[in-house]
């Protein structure tokens, strides 16, 4: 019996839909497979930031903590090749992926490596007392050809005033005395320079400013957990650059994942930035590593520092930027935004006999200090929770917002 035309038509429009869910099938595994390989490298406990060295001497430490990542980088470089020359020489996402990673003018496993290399020399000439020549190595390294168009990609672009309008940032400072003045909250002024110790991003005797994302931050950061503080809410209003390095891993794999999965080829641009951005977060891996290591409070000689002075002087000398974006090493959490789990560092940069940095001064408004108090311990704060504003640090940002900001 002779099937009826309508019921040909019918047949034919079902196989056609079905061919094209077949399709679409394929190519969500072929995305399927591709997001498993770099997925899970930015994913791994190799790749996990902040470290902990705890007792072990730090350029060991530091050795092992590079050849680990190599060896994760490399088992990655050969699983998109194995992949690209066993079935999926067709897959368009793929064949971009194989460009980025490893058909590269200056491979980004090499230039990981050089870093790497670079990073320990530098260590070892400023510990046996060669500051300078570890300052002339960083600087070179960071210039050449190969860092430099990694690490470019992690500058901001635009002013930073205009990138993060209408967040806001805050400062501790715990003292005796009545702070009731902008400037209080400011860097130590250059006339009490000698007071100023080491910290992450900055010298002793060299002011700056640190900042934080959120007022639990700043409680975490200052190590004395309970007692009277002083907090001023902080916002960039000129022009104002930085070198971005605020983002963990984990949040460049649910970045990667978002891009594959939502990819938009009419915003090639846009696609192709945020691709470079990753690749330039695990070409740069090793020194983000070396400048989020956790350091002992205790301990005077603090080498987990070298490094991120080191990076910050370049900063300084060699670009146009005027501080450095950082993840806080206090928190085990991150956040998909980072804000409330991140730091800036602005060194004051015009020497003067007294006063503060006039440069800074002109980049930032601030309230005018206001004293809470604070308890000795704090369970279960999550930055990301809706009821972080009930805390006593969402009501001493609430307070804050109601405060007028001016320059010192």
């Amino acid at each position: 019996m002779l099937l009826e035309e309508g019921n040909l038509e019918n047949i034919f429009f079902i196989l056609i839909i079905f061919g094209e869910i077949l399709i679409l099938y394929y190519l969500y595994l072929q995305i399927k497979i591709l997001n498993m390989y770099i997925v899970d490298f930015y994913n791994s406990e190799t790749l996990n930031l902040p470290k902990d060295r705890k007792d072990i001497n730090f350029y060991n430490y530091l050795k092992t903590v590079f050849e680990d990542y190599l060896i994760e980088f490399q088992k990655l470089i050969n699983e998109i090749n194995l992949e690209f020359s066993n079935k999926n020489q067709n897959d368009i996402n793929l064949i971009e992926i194989k460009s980025l990673f490893i058909d590269n003018n200056l491979s980004p496993y090499f230039v990981t490596k050089e870093i790497c290399d670079q990073i320990l020399n530098i260590f070892s000439l400023n510990q046996k007392g060669d500051v300078k020549e570890a300052n002339k190595l960083m600087k070179d390294l960071l210039n050449g050809r190969g860092v430099c168009s990694h690490i470019s990609r992690l500058m901001s672009k635009q002013n930073i005033s205009k990138e993060i309008d209408n967040l806001y940032h805050f400062r501790f400072r715990i003292d005796n005395e009545n702070l009731s003045e902008r400037k209080d909250l400011f860097h130590i002024p250059y006339d009490k320079k000698h007071i100023v110790k080491s910290y992450r991003y900055s010298k002793t005797e060299q002011p700056c400013i640190y900042i934080a994302g959120s007022t639990y931050l700043c409680w975490e950061e200052t190590n004395q957990k309970g007692g009277d503080v002083y907090c001023s809410k902080f916002k960039a209003v000129n022009e104002t650059k930085i070198l971005n390095i605020a983002y963990r891993p984990a949040v460049w794999a649910a970045l990667f994942n978002e891009i594959i999965i939502n990819k938009n080829k009419k915003d090639i641009d846009f696609y192709s930035e945020r691709m470079h951005f990753i690749l330039a977060n695990a070409v740069c891996w090793p020194l983000i590593a070396a400048c989020s290591i956790r350091v002992d409070i205790n301990v005077n000689d603090k080498q987990e520092y070298i490094i991120p002075q080191l990076l910050m002087n370049w900063i300084l000398d060699c670009t146009d930027c005027d501080g450095i974006r950082y993840f806080s090493s206090k928190m085990d959490k991150y956040y998909r935004e980072a804000k409330p789990g991140v730091n800036f560092a602005f060194p004051a940069t015009i020497n003067a006999s007294k006063g503060y940095c006039d440069k800074l001064a002109k980049k930032f408004i601030l309230t005018e200090p206001q004293m809470f108090t604070l308890k000795d311990n704090y369970d279960n704060i999550s930055l990301d929770d809706s009821e972080y504003q009930n805390t006593d640090f969402g009501k001493i940002e609430i307070g804050l917002s109601k405060e007028l900001m001016d320059y010192i």
